[in-house]
């Protein structure tokens, strides 16, 4: 039996920062949207974000490889991709685990 995914939508995780904050769900709104924001700027710059006590995200390169067509079983040229990555800090997982 295949369990159901918890999904939380970036509208709850945005009214949760306003709780959390003591602030209206439009000001944590606009937070939410420039943390976003400047993620993305650095990670275009190819920049490393180190967020002490939760993680680091980074773009990283995968190489150029073999694949092969899963419908035809035809070989083929996969080239070089580029994606961002997070990698939880130790003390993340250890709060989050326990």
């Amino acid at each position: 039996m295949v369990k159901k995914e918890k999904r939380i939508t970036r509208r709850e995780f945005t009214q949760q920062i306003a709780e959390q904050m003591g602030v209206p769900y439009k000001a944590a709104r606009e937070y939410v949207i420039a943390f976003r924001t400047c993620l993305v700027d650095d990670l275009r710059q190819n920049k490393k974000v180190v967020l002490y006590g939760l993680g680091t995200f980074e773009m990283r390169t995968r190489q150029a490889r073999k694949g092969r067509n899963p419908e035809t079983g035809e070989q083929m040229y996969l080239p070089e991709t580029t994606s961002p990555k997070f990698r939880a800090s130790r003390a993340f997982r250890r709060i989050i685990v326990g």
